[in-house]
């Protein structure tokens, strides 16, 4: 008798080994495969069966690629093994399109590598590979959506700076360089600076009759395309009602209630500021009202200040509620050598305390330099408040509106 009880712990020990491998094998989340030198199959785990939907790994034995795949996947599944196999260099991480014979496809992440007996001798490949056919799909959706979504955003893109386009032509022509009427003259100028494609700020110079224009300026709230429409639908009453009358209260009035009508039926809140008058060239006056508007500068050779400022001579913004009275004033303008209208993004301009540049600020610079034509002040105001917030743009929309007005000793 031979005791061979440290053989059998030994074999037992192998065995146990063996099947913990098994084990870990056929329940790790990926299709593991051994192929011979013909590339076919010497042992798959369980993954790799029920991959290809058959009951056990032993009925995947012995079959070839060819048996499962078309032929544009397995022959370069074979050229890769054969190469794998002569030279011993492994490939790792390739993602394979498997098209299989009934026409589907699935993706996987494979590794091959050469498989070795003992003595270093090549025997075949072993692989490994995992199914990602769902994140490839989802990819490509991902992509479509994206690409599809970078057309809607190009179409959309040039719709906007078309938009962009019209709206900077309304802004910065159309009305005349100057007027004049039994020796009075005014001159125009204009600074437009949206901060984005399309703005809510416009201005507009309106020729009632023979003797009198209408000077408008309006601030829509917010910025892009809703503000751009509400200018559009501001232009719009504009066009319809600047001939309907010649008191500037009412003007706004009708305006208001239009814009407030439109507003409420589309079930939307937004609001605009303005400032509308009216110029007689024969009188050399003006009557003006104004919706929530900052009050325009009047620059005179007796007395510069800002009108609009007491708290009874303003009315509300546009488009709040319907049925507005608008406060209505008059000015006479034979002291005045120059007016400024503008829209609030010169006064909230900040510096590097936060301060804001304000009315005040804006008064004191509209004042000076009495020599300048009207593109020169203009442009001298705005590198002022430029320089004020040590900046190179603003932070809202601006646009100035600039009259310079030259009575008959003054006209050459």
């Amino acid at each position: 008798m031979i005791d061979i009880s440290l053989r059998k712990n030994a074999e037992s020990q192998i065995e146990e080994e063996r099947h913990l491998l098994r084990t870990l094998i056929d329940h790790v989340p990926l299709q593991i495969y051994f192929k011979d030198l013909d590339s076919r199959f010497v042992m798959i785990n369980r993954g790799m069966a029920e991959y290809h939907n058959f009951e056990a790994s032993d009925h995947l034995i012995g079959k070839h690629d060819r048996d499962l795949f078309s032929n544009t996947h397995w022959e370069k599944a074979e050229a890769d093994e054969k190469r794998i196999i002569k030279t011993g260099i492994p490939m790792t991480g390739q993602l394979e399109c498997e098209t299989w014979r009934e026409g589907s496809e699935t993706f996987v992440v494979t590794s091959k590598f050469p498989w070795r007996d003992k003595s270093g001798k090549i025997k075949g490949t072993f692989g490994v590979s995992s199914d990602v056919t769902s994140l490839v799909l989802a990819q490509r959706q991902a992509t479509e959506l994206a690409n599809e979504l970078q057309q809607k955003n190009i179409a959309y893109e040039q719709e906007v700076k078309l938009a962009h386009e019209i709206q900077q032509a309304l802004s910065t022509s159309g009305y005349p360089p100057a007027i004049a009427q039994n020796g009075n003259r005014i001159s125009f100028a204009s600074r437009y600076l949206p901060i984005s494609g399309l703005a809510g700020d416009f201005y507009e110079i309106i020729k009632l009759n023979h003797n009198c224009h209408g000077i408008f300026i309006c601030d829509v709230m917010g910025h892009g395309v809703r503000a751009a429409l509400v200018v559009a639908m501001l232009r719009g009453l504009l066009a319809t009602q600047a001939n309907e009358t010649n008191n500037a209260s009412q003007f706004l009035e009708k305006l208001n209630s239009g814009l407030s009508s439109i507003l409420k039926r589309a079930d939307v809140t937004m609001f605009a500021t303005a400032f509308y008058g009216i110029i007689d060239l024969n009188t050399l006056s003006m009557t003006y009202s104004c919706a929530g508007h900052p009050g325009p500068i009047m620059v005179g050779n007796k007395v510069s200040q800002q009108l609009c400022t007491g708290r009874g001579e303003k009315g509300p913004a546009l488009g709040l509620m319907e049925n507005l009275i608008y406060p209505i004033h008059s000015l006479d303008l034979s002291d005045v050598e120059r007016l400024l209208l503008f829209t609030d993004g010169v006064l909230e301009a900040e510096n590097d305390e936060g301060e804001q540049f304000m009315d005040q600020r804006l008064l004191q610079i509209a004042s000076q330099d009495p020599q300048k034509n009207t593109e020169e002040w203009l442009e001298s105001i705005i590198e002022t408040v430029l320089d004020f917030s040590g900046s190179h743009h603003f932070d809202d929309d601006v646009c100035l509106l600039g009259l310079q007005i030259m009575k008959p000793s003054q006209v050459i």
